[in-house]
């Protein structure tokens, strides 16, 4: 393989590579809403059901780990756009 040819494969393998990790930090961005969205949805379904002085469920381990994927979709993100600006 001929140094162009070593070049340009090396510089399809960058842009496949950018594009999985902007893939995954959409995945990551909508799993994050949607747990951290239903975490909160439910919380004040229960706390809305619930009379004075009955138990309701705060579902802080869903909103939590909605959070944890959502901070890790924009990192993602944010690393495909500082990738992108070198090209």
């Amino acid at each position: 393989m001929d140094d162009d040819s070593q070049i340009a494969m090396t510089r399809l393998e960058r842009v496949v590579a950018i594009e999985a990790t902007k893939e995954a930090g959409r995945r990551a961005v909508r799993s994050g809403l949607l747990w951290a969205g239903s975490g909160l949805l439910l919380t004040v379904l229960t706390y809305g059901a619930a009379g004075p002085g009955e138990t309701y469920y705060v579902f802080w381990g869903a909103v939590l780990y909605g959070g944890w994927r959502l901070i890790r979709g924009i990192g993602l993100l944010s690393e495909v756009a500082r990738l992108e600006e070198t090209d």
